[in-house]
């Protein structure tokens, strides 16, 4: 485990999902304070945000916005789109799929819960102004 920081790896992969990001017309707001350090392995790392970047454009609408944002010790990632098919509690639940939709949410969310419980890191997720906002906080 090393220090690092996110703003760096949510650059990265940010960059590795342009085009899906221009094909879906969404809108990006980065609002990075400075670094944002954590001390985690970096694989499990890079894993983590883009599992939650990949989520924000898959249950994202044509035309809809994600917005990364960091404070001194949190990363929230918001993404637009319709309120949640499943029960919030379900979030984190393996394999557990909309009804509205085949894709699946299998993996995804609970591999990051299960990241972020390693190092006791925590997520808390919002649905506010259309806006699904999962927070991480360090």
């Amino acid at each position: 485990n090393i220090k690092i920081d996110l703003t760096i790896i949510c650059k990265n992969i940010l960059d590795h999902y342009a085009e899906l990001i221009s094909t879906k017309e969404l809108i990006l707001e980065i609002d990075f304070q400075e670094k944002l350090e954590v001390t985690m392995n970096e694989t499990l790392a890079e894993i983590l945000v883009s599992n939650l970047i990949q989520n924000a454009i898959r249950h994202n609408v044509q035309g809809g916005k994600i917005r990364l944002k960091t404070s001194v010790n949190s990363l929230s990632i918001s993404n637009s789109g319709d309120p949640l098919s499943i029960p919030e509690s379900d979030l984190f639940v393996r394999f557990r799929k909309s009804e509205t939709t085949s894709e699946s949410m299998g993996l995804g969310l609970s591999l990051v819960k299960s990241v972020l419980d390693v190092y006791r890191y925590t997520i808390t997720y919002e649905f506010s102004n259309n806006l699904h906002t999962f927070k991480l906080t360090f």
